[in-house]
């Protein structure tokens, strides 16, 4: 109270200053008139310097050439001049005019809160006067309070409320638990009238069968998940045999109207070679000479095809030795007249499977063997002893020029697969080589098996430099041309 008077009286104690007062007279402003005659001497200020700069070019020494008083003044300047003072005074009286405005609510402002305060401390002398009675007359009537009385009811009362508050916790617990079960049974309840319905079931349902039947449908979700728990490791275990077997089967249709075929499965040989092999029925099986043959299988082999290119070549290679995957037509000729229905499928998978893996392993073979030698691939040729399937021998020329010599490797069908199947044809000594030396490199050599063409060539290599080493053998020298003596 005492702050709000304070600010009163200093509040009315503060005058505005006369210039912000409104003007009752007619005469000019000071502050307008100042303003203007800073305007005018700036004008005059910036007029002379360019008039200056214009004619101080004509400056001859001793003299200028002034221009007329005349062109001096410009009419369009002093109507901008004009203008701008024009604007500034409009601006200065509208800002002047809501100060004036401002001041006024002030004023009604500061009566307002004389009279607001005047009605407050009339009414805080009437409340000190009744409140001054009313301790009297309760100071008389006071009785003395126990202090531990008033600390143990209030200790009852925050755990009352404590316990309050749990009840109802718990309380709706229970009656969000009781809303479910509502709905649960509800919900069986329309069911089983649907089954009623849908069974034309007359008997009541009793509490008795109804628990059998929740434990006939418990122990069928039970055997539900178990089955599916079998199915998807049957299906892993598939997945894995044909991941192992570089065998994926693609898919397995009917065949269509206009071909002869019954079913027809496209099957994806390591993951880029896919084969079409067409089956169809057969009344019997006649021709089964095995005692495997069941009659109920009776789905013969009846075509075989290559889907995808037959060019074999490694694209991560630069000028990539290539190869063409051997044609399939004669295994299928081959399952036809000497396997049962079933057998000859089996055999189909596995020796087309193999054609590929040969190919695609023998161009890798090759391309590293480019980098350890000069290397000429010759034409390949049947081989008769290998029973008509389709598989070729191939010779492949090595060109050491290190150790001058020449190896003529063969590759028999299942290389680079099987040890053994590729061995040294002939070796070739250059530039003054032995022929004891050059039987005994390839003797020692070929008394080991090999799969792989590159680690035979290396095997030919160590063994010259073993010669070399330890037996003192010299190797030829490269031949080269003479050179002219320079006079």
């Amino acid at each position: 109270m005492e702050q709000l008077r304070e600010t009163l009286q200093s509040l009315g104690q503060y005058e505005l200053p006369e210039q912000y007062l409104p003007a009752n007279s007619s005469s000019a402003d000071p502050v307008l008139v100042q303003r203007y005659r800073q305007a005018r001497d700036e004008y005059l200020r910036r007029r002379l310097q360019q008039a200056f700069c214009q004619h101080v070019g004509t400056f001859d020494g001793h003299t200028f050439q002034m221009p007329p008083a005349v062109e001096i003044v410009d009419a369009q300047e002093q109507e901008a001049v004009q203008a701008e003072v024009q604007l500034v005074a409009v601006e200065i009286k509208e800002t002047l005019t809501r100060l004036q405005l401002k001041y006024a609510h002030f004023l009604t402002q500061q009566d307002e809160l004389e009279g607001v305060l005047k009605e407050m401390e009339a009414a805080g002398l009437e409340n000190d006067d009744n409140d001054d009675t009313a301790q009297d007359n309760d100071d008389e009537n006071v009785q003395p309070v126990n202090e531990n009385i008033l600390t143990s009811t209030g200790e009852r009362m925050a755990a009352l409320e404590r316990k309050k508050r749990e009840l109802e916790a718990a309380l709706k617990q229970v009656q969000q638990q009781d809303s479910q079960y509502q709905k649960a049974t509800t919900q069986a309840q329309q069911d089983l009238q649907k089954m009623q319905v849908q069974q034309n079931v007359t008997t009541v349902i009793t509490p008795d069968t109804l628990q059998d039947l929740e434990a006939d449908n418990t122990k069928k979700e039970h055997q539900l998940v178990e089955m599916r728990k079998i199915g998807t490791f049957y299906h892993g275990a598939a997945l894995i045999k044909q991941e192992l077997l570089a065998v994926q089967i693609v898919s397995v249709q009917e065949a269509l109207p206009d071909e002869w075929e019954d079913i027809v499965f496209t099957v994806r040989v390591l993951k880029q070679h896919d084969i079409r092999i067409g089956l169809k029925h057969e009344v019997t099986s006649s021709r089964s000479n095995s005692k495997s043959a069941q009659p109920a299988d009776n789905l013969r082999v009846v075509g075989i095809a290559l889907l995808t290119p037959s060019l074999v070549q490694d694209a991560a290679v630069a000028d990539s030795v290539h190869l063409h995957i051997p044609p399939l037509d004669n295994l299928l000729q081959t399952a036809m007249d000497k396997y049962a229905p079933g057998e000859d499928l089996r055999f189909l998978l596995r020796e087309a499977r193999t054609r590929i893996t040969v190919t695609v392993q023998r161009v890798q073979e090759l391309n590293l063997l480019k980098k350890q030698a000069l290397v000429k691939i010759e034409k390949t040729h049947q081989d008769v002893a290998s029973g008509g399937y389709g598989f070729q021998d191939q010779e492949i020329v090595c060109s050491l020029n290190q150790e001058q010599m020449t190896v003529v490797l063969r590759l028999t069908p299942d290389c680079p697969l099987q040890p053994g199947s590729v061995y040294i044809e002939q070796l070739v000594g250059l530039g003054g080589w032995q022929a004891h030396i050059v039987n005994g490199i390839k003797e020692t050599v070929s008394a080991r098996q090999f799969a792989s063409p590159c680690q035979l060539l290396q095997a030919v290599k160590t063994e010259i430099q073993r010669l070399n080493e330890h037996e003192g053998v010299e190797l030829p020298k490269t031949p080269t041309l003479p050179m002219r003596r320079h006079a």
